[in-house]
């Protein structure tokens, strides 16, 4: 008895785990419920959920998954957490690298929301996963939705090192957080001939502190099929192009998209009006729009342009190094682009808007115009959230602290009580920073091509108050509040 005690308390002081886990793996063929009482459940291989059949996931329920392996649905899951007891798909304790995902096939029965039926996965956090193979035909993602359509509503996704795939789909992405991993593309593909009415809703999520070292040609959302979207809040993603629109039937509208290192929106293919970019808050983005010099029809009204940390617009022939879809072989012929009924921020007269873009009537030959008369005088009122959450995590179990901007880019002196504001650097590559009253007007701003590690900036000028400074560059971007208490 006293020898059963003593192991008793062992365990306790070592906090060893007590609760037994349940193995699961393989072929599910009938209706099959994973219970919280059963929890955790460690996946020893690969499941298949087959056509007919459903998977349920109780609330709170842990699926833990051994190094590469995944789950496939040719039939239901149905995965529905609460907010107190979210389900937690992640990489098991004894894994070393990553778990495969989850891929939801043809054959699974899509989300129906009149009648709530089908696929869905909803108050879900998932982490820890990578791109790995699944056949000799296809890679899986952390979620990848091949000709399916599901509902994913509510997942909190951070610390991975793979995207969202879309193919030939009309899932819904909505109400998630998706943060701190790196390498993660949300791609919209729609397979060829593309479906009619097909379409990936993407709305109200918040996309930061999402990562691409290294990585040129980056993109966070990809669309190259038919896409809404709308009501995102994204921001300090490190992506060299956040929105990628690449054909028609592209609709984004009142998203807030700021602090991104790269290109906010780049328009590198579709020909006609079905491409709507209106009411969304573009903020201190490194260029807020990138035009090819092709011909296109684009509706890019109601926005409000504000601050950037190179231009508000370019237009070129080619933006390095992303391609230009469905370009003519032929010479362009000239035309102008649209942008009537902006709100320009503080540019506020012909002169400094047309010095914010670059284009090639200004800058290099009768080609390319952009039209910005008649601006909106005052801020387009829109439905953009009016602010972003960006508490980082630590994801060292991939070495995705790349992301935790917070340890990686430093500012001190905070306050401070003179004029040399210090900046501490990860690497050498390209910076800039951005210097931000507390009535929004940026009050400094600078590029640093390969600077040293560090590097100061002197805030001779600035009043004592309250301002925010961004640091954006590679490797992520840093927001945060700096007191100056001049002398």
């Amino acid at each position: 008895m006293k020898k059963l005690f003593f192991l008793f308390s062992l365990t306790i002081a070592l906090g060893v785990e007590l609760k037994a886990q349940t193995p699961i793996g393989g072929v599910i063929s009938t209706n099959t419920t994973l219970s919280l009482a059963s929890s955790p459940y460690v996946v020893t291989s690969n499941i298949l959920v087959t056509n007919g059949t459903t998977l349920t996931i109780d609330p709170g329920v842990e699926v833990r998954f051994l190094d590469s392996l995944y789950m496939q649905i040719d039939g239901t899951i149905r995965a529905i957490g609460t907010v107190q007891n979210p389900i937690l798909f992640q990489l098991d304790p004894t894994g070393n690298f990553a778990w495969g995902g989850i891929r939801i096939m043809n054959a699974a029965v899509d989300y129906d929301s009149i009648t709530g039926n089908g696929c869905i996965i909803a108050y879900a956090n998932m982490t820890e996963s990578a791109s790995v193979p699944v056949n000799l035909l296809f890679s899986t993602s952390l979620i990848h939705c091949i000709l399916s359509s599901p509902l994913l509503d509510h997942l909190d996704i951070s610390c991975c090192s793979s995207g969202l795939f879309f193919d030939q789909s009309s899932a819904i992405l909505s109400n998630s957080v998706i943060h701190d991993n790196t390498y993660l593309t949300v791609y919209v593909n729609p397979y060829y001939p593309p479906v009619l009415n097909q379409k990936v809703i993407i709305r109200n999520n918040n996309f930061y502190n999402n990562s691409f070292p290294n990585n040129l040609g980056s993109i966070l959302i990809d669309l190259l099929g038919a896409a809404e979207v709308h009501g995102n809040c994204i921001d300090m993603n490190t992506a060299d192009m956040i929105i990628r629109m690449r054909v028609n039937n592209i609709q984004i509208t009142n998203n807030r998209i700021s602090n991104n290192y790269g290109v906010a929106i780049g328009l590198m293919g579709g020909t006609d009006t079905t491409q709507v970019i209106t009411g969304n808050d573009f903020t201190n983005n490194r260029i807020h729009f990138v035009f090819p010099s092709c011909v296109r029809y684009p509706i890019i009204s109601g926005n409000n342009i504000n601050s950037f940390m190179q231009k508000a617009v370019v237009c070129t022939t080619y933006y390095y190094p992303f391609l230009t879809d469905d370009c003519p072989t032929t010479s362009n012929s000239s035309f102008v682009y649209n942008m009537q009924g902006n709100h320009w921020g503080a540019l506020t007269t012909p002169t400094q808007i047309a010095a914010a873009i670059q284009d090639f009537d200004d800058n290099f030959q009768n080609l390319i115009d952009i039209d910005y008369t008649n601006p909106l005088t005052t801020p387009a009122p829109n439905a953009a959230p009016s602010a972003c959450n960006t508490i980082g995590l630590n994801c060292a179990t991939l070495g995705a602290s790349t992301t935790n901007t917070e340890r990686e880019i430093s500012i001190w002196p905070c306050p401070l009580f003179g004029s040399e504001l210090h900046v501490s650097l990860p690497e050498t590559d390209y910076y800039s920073y951005s210097i931000f009253s507390t009535d929004g007007r940026c009050v400094s701003q600078a590029e640093l091509v390969n600077p040293a590690n560090t590097f100061v900036i002197n805030t001779d000028g600035l009043a004592s108050g309250c301002y925010f400074i961004t640091i954006a560059g590679r490797s992520g971007t840093l927001a945060r509040k700096v007191f100056v208490i001049s002398r």
